[in-house]
């Protein structure tokens, strides 16, 4: 919005540059409308498929849950924490699992705010990833930081398959959607036990169509 800095890049960068105003709601739009856009500068040709990235694309898992609109949210930092949970817009009840960060409160602060301002955050479940370069947050220590910023979780489990179990009979319970969040090493055992109960082929599951 500053002209003087658009001034300066336009100066450096030339007729190599393209300003891009996203006029979406919904950031997988505003990508998508961007990535189309530099296309057609480039003369590319430009076709769509239906790509599965797990914990990123819309509507990934939504339906692993009989009765329950479920989101993955492979949200693992402050920032990206914050811009997820800001497009919740529906009751929801979370299942929260991480791996080690170098600032535990920063990366929790808007979840925390989150839970004590907004009334569409029903609860929240703890749980700890399987896999992960870096070591899981123990439950003990997400309860202790959550509890530390002014929220309390309802309920924790180890295991995030027993865990996504009783996040689920809650959200049932309460009428909610599902929402699992902060880490994509945990959705990612959530994906491996759906791939291996349900004999899913995995190839298949994550092909763009």
């Amino acid at each position: 919005q500053d002209s003087g800095v658009r001034e300066v890049i336009e100066g450096i960068a030339g007729t190599d540059l393209t300003w891009w105003t996203i006029q979406t709601k919904s950031p997988w739009e505003g990508y998508a409308s961007m990535v189309k856009e530099a296309a057609e500068i480039l003369n590319w040709s430009v076709s769509s498929a239906d790509c599965v990235w797990p914990g990123r694309s819309p509507g990934f898992g939504s339906d692993w849950i009989k009765g329950i609109t479920t989101r993955f949210s492979a949200a693992h930092n402050a920032e990206s924490l914050a811009a997820d949970l800001s497009e919740v817009d529906k009751p929801c009840v979370l299942l929260l699992g991480m791996t080690a960060k170098s600032d535990l409160n920063e990366t929790l602060s808007p979840l925390a705010i989150e839970l004590q301002s907004n009334p569409l955050f029903q609860g929240v479940v703890l749980t700890q990833p399987i896999t992960g370069r870096n070591p899981a947050v123990t439950i003990e220590e997400l309860n202790n930081t959550m509890n530390g910023l002014g929220s309390k979780p309802e309920t924790s489990h180890e295991n995030p398959v027993e865990a996504l179990s009783i996040a689920s009979e809650l959200a049932e319970d309460r009428g909610c959607d599902l929402m699992v969040i902060g880490s994509v090493y945990l959705v990612g055992d959530l994906f491996r036990h759906m791939v291996e109960s349900k004999e899913w082929d995995l190839w298949e599951a994550l092909t763009a169509h």
